[in-house]
């Protein structure tokens, strides 16, 4: 099977940044299947970035090189590196973004990227993705070790990940991504939810009753569970991320049932 290298960036389309990346990697390892995750995360959003490279890294066979680079700290004292984990290669910046694709795993390897035979010459300041990560994911895509790309790194930095927590009959949560449909993602999971009776999901000014199981276009707004399993809010018609106006940050609650709650309370000694 060919070599692939996965790009997720908040490069953008209408400049030639991302052309300039995949040409370097064409270059050093002319073979490489080359696959577009996303380069639509918002400019600098590390988090977003974050969770779009997880949601879409564990599809891909094993030795896929993901090069992920959302690097607003380009230049400055945030290491060049690369991880090792579940027998995934993971490439960029040192500043959390590879976190929750790699670091979540038991057991993870990661290297900082410090040989100069493995970069372009000179490097830029301002464009590490092409001068820097490039050669690095092309040599591990074309059978390249860790071991020639620099010493091991025992704390890669990782990213802290809000977690909804809970009060007085609901949960507390916060809208983590929204897509190119409009569609508002948050940080309650399915997990989250289990065994619960959602009576309703409040976000920006709106109350959404219920969950729904389907996009359905009869109602202006649904609050569904996303294919990644976690609460999404959706407008069926229409962009829910305008008509709420909310954005990354924005507060969402779920209030549950009071009998299950109650009922829940009951039987495990706690405050539900």
């Amino acid at each position: 099977m060919r070599p692939i290298v996965t790009l997720t960036t908040d490069f953008g389309s209408s400049d030639s940044f991302v052309g300039a990346v995949k040409g370097v990697l064409l270059s050093r390892c002319p073979d490489v299947q080359i696959v577009d995750i996303s380069h639509d995360v918002p400019p600098r959003s590390i988090r977003v970035g974050a969770l779009r490279l997880a949601s879409a890294a564990r599809y891909f066979p094993k030795r896929t090189v993901h090069l992920c680079v959302v690097d607003p700290g380009v230049g400055g004292e945030r290491r060049p590196i690369a991880i090792s984990a579940g027998g995934h290669f993971f490439v960029g910046p040192d500043n959390g973004v590879l976190a929750l694709a790699a670091l979540g795993r038991k057991r993870w390897r990661a290297v900082e990227l410090a040989n100069p035979r493995y970069r372009l010459s000179p490097v830029s300041q301002t464009f590490h993705a092409r001068d820097i990560f490039a050669p690095a994911a092309a040599l591990l895509a074309c059978g390249g070790s860790m071991e020639d790309l620099g010493p091991d790194l025992r704390n890669p930095a990782r990213i802290r990940w809000p977690r909804p927590r809970r009060s007085n009959g609901r949960l507390l949560g916060t809208v983590v991504d929204v897509d190119h449909f409009g569609n508002v993602v948050t940080n309650v999971s399915r997990r989250d939810l289990e065994g619960r009776d959602v009576e309703r999901v409040e976000v920006g000014s709106v109350s959404i009753t219920s969950l729904s199981t389907s996009y359905d276009p009869s109602r202006r707004l649904v609050a569904i569970l996303s294919s990644d399993d976690c609460l999404e809010i959706a407008a069926p018609l229409g962009d829910a991320a305008a008509m709420l106006d909310v954005r990354v940050g924005s507060p969402v609650e779920v209030w549950f049932a009071r009998h299950r709650v109650l009922s829940d309370a009951a039987s495990n000694g706690v405050d539900g």
